[in-house]
C-alpha cells in the first residue's frame, strides 16, 4: 500500500494528539461527493462507540488481531477488558501514537503481507474491510486472513452497502462505467494538502457472503445500523 495517499489522514491523527481538537479530515470520492470529518471521531473511548461497535467487542474472544488499528481506541478497550490484542498498523507515525497512548502490542505491517502465529478473533473495525480496495482484492483478503485465525476463530468486519444511495437502475450493484458500486476512488486532504488518488471497497452483505464462501468462510450479517452499515462475522 502506497501511503503517500493516506499521509493527509497521519498528519490530521497527529496534529489532533499534539493538541488541536479541531483538525479535520476531508474525503473526496469518484461519485463526485465530499465528506469532513472531525479527527476526534478516531480517538472516542468506549461510551461513544456505536451500537454496532459495542457488539463486536462484546464477541472479541481470545488473541485477537486488531486490523488498521489507528489510534488503539479499540485496542484499548479490550486491553481493558483484559483481552491479549495485537494492534497492527501501516503507518510507522500511528503505531509509535498507540505505543505512546498504552498499547502494549504494536505491530508495523501491512495486512496483506503480515505474518504471525494464529489468532482466536480478527477484528477489523470502521468501514475495515476497505482494506481489499475491489471485489477480486477482497477474495485475496479473505484467503490470506484464513492463515491469520485458529481453527474455530472468527474475523469480525464492518461494511457498508452502497447500493440503496449509489446504485444504477437497471443493476443496483454496477456503476455506469461497470465497475462494481462499492469500488470507489477516494482521495484524502487535510490543511489544504491532498494525498493519491486510492481505491477503496464497501461490500454490500450479499457480495460478501458470495465471496466469502468462495474462499472457504461461513459468513453471518450480525446486526445492521443507518446509512447501510452492517456487522459481519465470519468464521472457519
Amino acid at each position: 500500500m502506497d501511503l503517500s495517499a493516506w499521509q493527509p489522514h497521519i498528519d490530521a491523527m497527529l496534529a489532533f494528539y499534539a493538541g488541536d481538537m479541531d483538525a479535520r479530515i476531508v474525503v473526496h470520492d469518484d461519485y463526485g461527493d465530499t465528506d469532513e470529518h472531525s479527527i476526534a471521531h478516531f480517538f472516542r473511548t468506549c461510551d461513544e462507540f456505536p451500537d454496532l461497535e459495542l457488539t463486536a467487542l462484546e464477541l472479541c474472544r481470545g488473541a485477537v488481531l486488531d486490523v488498521g488499528a489507528g489510534s488503539g481506541c479499540h485496542s484499548i478497550e479490550l486491553q481493558e477488558r483484559g483481552l491479549e490484542v495485537c494492534a497492527l498498523e501501516i503507518a510507522p507515525e500511528l503505531c509509535q501514537l498507540m505505543r505512546e497512548r498504552g498499547v502494549l502490542d504494536v505491530r508495523c505491517g501491512d495486512i496483506h503481507e503480515f505474518e504471525s502465529e494464529p489468532f482466536d478473533t480478527v477484528l477489523m473495525m470502521m468501514n475495515g474491510l476497505e482494506l481489499a480496495g475491489s471485489l477480486a482484492g477482497l477474495e485475496r483478503l479473505l484467503s490470506h486472513l484464513r492463515s491469520l485465525v485458529s481453527p474455530g476463530g472468527q474475523v469480525l468486519a464492518d461494511s457498508s452497502d452502497l447500493r440503496s444511495s449509489h446504485g444504477i437502475a437497471d443493476d443496483p450493484t454496477r456503476r455506469e462505467d461497470g465497475r462494481y458500486v462499492g469500488e470507489v476512488t477516494l482521495q484524502l486532504e487535510y490543511d489544504g494538502r491532498k494525498g493519491m488518488p486510492f481505491q477503496h471497497l464497501y461490500v454490500d452483505p450479499d457480495t460478501l457472503v458470495d465471496h466469502a464462501a468462495k474462499t472457504d468462510w461461513d459468513c453471518a450479517v450480525l446486526c445492521e445500523s443507518e446509512f447501510g452499515h452492517y456487522l459481519a462475522r465470519l468464521s472457519r
